[in-house]
């Protein structure tokens, strides 16, 4: 993972994550979510769930985060006023691609292309 400044980035660019499943993997879409209001619900929710201690229970979280539901609700209807930004979240629709062995031709001298062409004529 980057690191920003004096801490570690959490994530990817749109072009980095593109970067990192290309070889691999046919990507179809990537699509952002989770704008300004959502994040500002998550941020309050966040703050009360850790507000207490570390170790809170996880009925109390559930407890919390079931209360806050109508809240993200209405905080994405929110967001949608705000489609020509792109969100603070990624994902990715991709499919991996089969695994093809590579092996590279053999001229009739026994060497392979790439040496052919970077070995000095002789």
């Amino acid at each position: 993972v980057p690191e920003v400044g004096h801490s570690k980035k959490v994530g990817y660019t749109e072009a980095e994550l593109f970067g990192i499943l290309k070889n691999g993997f046919d990507v179809y879409s990537v699509k952002s979510f989770s704008r300004f209001f959502v994040q500002l619900v998550d941020a309050i929710v966040s703050a009360l769930v850790n507000k207490h201690d570390p170790s809170v229970e996880p009925g109390k979280k559930v407890k919390v985060y079931s209360i806050a539901a109508p809240f993200y609700w209405l905080a994405q209807q929110l967001d949608m006023l705000l489609f020509f930004s792109k969100g603070h979240r990624l994902v990715a629709e991709a499919k991996r691609r089969g695994w093809k062995d590579r092996n590279a031709p053999i001229l009739n001298d026994g060497r392979t292309i790439t040496e052919a062409v970077l070995s000095p004529i002789k």
